[in-house]
């Protein structure tokens, strides 16, 4: 994927990388579902604040902690089932 291009060799750098290919996958079918709830006059300000946060931590040097990486996946999870609520 796009951040595999982005690692070095090292097999726990791939991991981190696909870790936060994962999160990349996530931020768009968050996206997506928060589009579809706006059309319905539904909006939570949280949702925009977890995708701020996470796209920035997508740039900072943090995204090479696997534990954070993972951690904001799971966060990722967490915002994704209050979009769908």
């Amino acid at each position: 994927g796009v951040h595999q291009r982005f690692v070095k060799e090292s097999e726990e750098d791939k991991n981190v990388a696909g870790v936060c290919e994962m999160l990349t996958y996530g931020l768009k079918g968050l996206c997506a579902y928060a589009d579809h709830a706006m059309l319905g006059h539904v909006e939570d300000q949280r949702i925009y604040e977890f995708v701020h946060e996470a796209l920035a931590f997508l740039v900072a040097p943090e995204r090479r902690d696997l534990g954070a990486a993972l951690q904001m996946c799971l966060k990722a999870g967490e915002v994704n089932a209050l979009v769908m609520q």
